[in-house]
């Protein structure tokens, strides 16, 4: 059940034709149906008619409609644009971050590389033994020294 102040500004908006489409073609339906509803909208009817007869009813100028449509797709035309600029820029921000990100991690291992020391170089030793022995011969090559 619909309640009494609801009802009443549901009536006022309909009178006023404030609704939006869907709503006007429920309350006309509503309206068959609710007895409640059609004595407000008919008392709304009665409180606002006497502004009716004071103004005279004007027709819009020829075109109005066209060029409120124009005025319409090109609000919409300029917001998709500014859009796609805003998504680009953060586009640019992530591609600029990543490679910043990038720059430092490429100086921190070249800085890493050469401040680590080379390794020297080790000379080669070989073993040589029969079974389980002690090793029969030991030899150790340094290719530094020649």
């Amino acid at each position: 059940m619909i309640e009494r102040d609801d009802l009443d500004m549901l009536a006022a908006e309909f009178v006023l034709g404030t609704l939006p489409i869907e709503d006007r073609q429920r309350v006309q339906r509503l309206r068959t149906t609710h007895p409640e509803l059609d004595a407000q909208i008919l008392q709304w009817e009665s409180r606002l008619s006497a502004l009716n007869d004071e103004i005279e009813p004007v027709d819009p100028a020829p075109g109005l409609f066209a060029r409120i449509e124009r005025s319409i797709d090109q609000l919409e035309q300029a917001s998709s644009q500014h859009n796609e600029v805003v998504r680009l820029r953060q586009q640019v921000s992530r591609w600029r971050l990543s490679t910043a990100a990038t720059s430092i991690a490429a100086m921190l291992l070249i800085a890493v590389m050469m401040l680590e020391p080379t390794p020297t170089k080790s000379p080669y030793v070989a073993v040589f033994q029969h079974n389980d022995e002690q090793p029969a011969f030991l030899l150790t090559v340094d290719l530094a020294r020649k």
